[in-house]
C-alpha cells in the first residue's frame, strides 16, 4: 500500500491542531499537586488511557506528515513517531505487569485473550485490505501472496509492523514469568530485548523496528518495583527531572540532527522521555475525556488509519488542509465502528468471551 505520490497543501491549520488544540485538550481539567505532593498512581488507568489517546493521536499526525511534499514546521513530526510507539509498548508492558502482581492467576489463557484481541482484528483488517486492494485498485496477487497478506506473515501495510512486536513480546512476557522469577523474568525480557535488536540489525530490517524494544523491559521494570521507583523519584525529584531533561535534549539533538549513531540516539531519547512522562504524572493528573475517548479505540485507529489515509488520498484531489480534520474524524469514526463491531461479536459468544486487551496497556 502507497501513495501514488505526496500531498501538496498548506500546512497552516495543520499548526492550529498541532500546537494549540492537542495541548487545549491534553491540560484541560489538569491539575497540578501543590508542593512537595506527588502522585503515586501516576500510571493509574485513567493516565494510561489519556495517554493511549494522544500517543494514537500523534502517530496518525506522523503518518500524515510523512506524505506532505513540504511539511515546514510539522517536521519534526515525520520523527515523533519513535517516542509514541516507544511510550504504547512501556505502558502495554507496564499494564500486564501490574495486572501479573495483584492476580496470580492472571497468565491463565494469557496467550488466548490476547492474541485473540489482538491477532482477529488484524485478521480482519488484513482481509478487507486484500479484498479492497484486489477490487478497486486491481492489484494483482497470488494466492500465496493472499494467504501470507491476509494472515499476515507479510505485511500488505507496513505500518503494522508493530502487531508482530507485539505478539512476540506476548509470548516472551508469558514464557518468562511462566517458568521464572519475577526478577529473572525481567532479566530474560532485557536479554530477549537484546539479542533481538542484534538479530533484526544483522538482517538489515528496518531500524524503527528495534529503536523502541527497551522501553518494553523498562515498563516490565516499572511494574515489579513501583513503589521503590516511587520513592527514589519522588526524594530526588528536581535533580532526576533536570537529569532527564537535558538527557532527552541531546540525545533527541542527535537523532534529529546526526545521522551518527541514529539507532542509539534515538532509543535513549525515546527512554527518557518516558522517564520525563511519568515525572510529569507525579504532579499533574490529567483527565482529557476526548484523549481518554481515543486511547479506548487506539488499537482499531492504529489499524485502520493508514487504509483510510490511502482510500481518501485516492478518491479525492487533497489540496486543502482542513482535509486533517476530515482524516481525522474518518479514522475515528472508522475506528469507533470497527470497535464496536469487535465488541458485539465477542458478547454473541460469551463462552469465549475475555477481557478484551488492545496493543496498548488496558490491563
Amino acid at each position: 500500500m502507497r501513495f501514488y505520490g505526496p500531498m501538496v497543501l498548506s500546512p497552516e491549520s495543520f499548526y492550529i491542531f498541532i500546537y494549540i488544540l492537542i495541548p487545549a485538550l491534553l491540560l484541560y481539567r489538569a491539575r497540578v499537586l501543590p508542593g512537595n505532593t506527588y502522585n503515586g498512581d501516576f500510571l493509574s488507568k485513567a493516565n494510561t488511557g489519556v495517554l493511549r489517546g494522544v500517543c494514537v493521536t500523534l502517530i496518525l499526525v506522523h503518518h500524515f506528515s510523512q506524505q506532505l511534499f513540504d511539511a515546514s514546521y510539522l517536521l519534526p513530526f515525520k520523527y515523533i513517531g519513535v517516542f509514541a510507539v516507544a511510550l504504547f509498548f512501556f505502558l502495554s508492558a507496564y499494564g500486564m505487569t501490574v495486572s501479573l502482581t495483584k492476580n496470580p492467576d492472571y497468565l491463565k489463557r494469557f496467550l488466548f485473550k490476547r492474541f485473540k484481541s489482538i491477532y482477529i482484528p488484524y485478521l480482519i483488517i488484513n482481509t478487507v485490505t486484500v479484498i479492497i486492494m484486489s477490487l478497486y485498485y486491481h492489484a494483482s496477487y497470488t494466492v500465496p501472496d493472499i494467504v501470507l497478506f491476509t494472515l499476515g506473515v507479510r505485511l500488505i501495510d507496513p505500518s503494522l509492523w508493530f502487531v508482530h512486536r507485539i505478539l512476540i513480546y506476548y509470548v516472551v512476557f508469558y514464557l518468562s514469568f511462566k517458568f521464572l522469577s519475577k526478577n529473572r523474568a525481567l532479566i530474560a525480557i532485557s536479554l530477549f530485548t537484546a539479542a533481538y535488536c542484534i538479530v533484526c540489525c544483522r538482517l538489515g530490517r528496518g531500524i524503527w523496528e528495534f529503536r523502541t524494544a527497551f522501553s518494553f523491559p523498562l515498563g516490565v521494570c516499572f511494574g515489579l518495583y513501583h513503589g521503590r521507583i516511587f520513592r527514589v523519584l519522588s526524594e530526588r525529584y528536581v535533580m532526576i527531572t533536570s537529569l532527564c531533561s537535558v538527557c532527552f535534549l541531546a540525545s533527541g539533538y542527535m537523532y534529529y540532527h546526526t545521522d551518527v549513531l541514529s539507532m542509539a540516539s534515538g532509543a535513549l531519547a525515546a527512554l527518557f522521555l518516558i522517564l520525563l512522562v511519568v515525572l510529569v504524572l507525579m504532579k499533574v493528573t490529567i483527565a482529557s475525556k476526548p484523549f481518554s475517548f481515543l486511547g479506548s479505540i487506539s488499537y482499531e485507529i492504529y489499524l485502520i488509519h493508514m487504509k483510510v489515509l490511502i482510500i481518501a488520498y485516492s478518491l479525492a484531489e487533497i489540496t486543502r488542509s482542513y482535509f486533517l480534520y476530515i482524516y481525522l474524524c474518518m479514522v475515528i469514526l472508522t475506528g469507533y465502528l470497527f470497535n464496536k463491531a469487535l465488541k458485539l461479536n465477542w458478547r454473541r459468544k460469551p463462552e469465549l468471551a475475555a477481557p478484551r486487551v488492545s496493543v496498548s496497556p488496558r490491563a
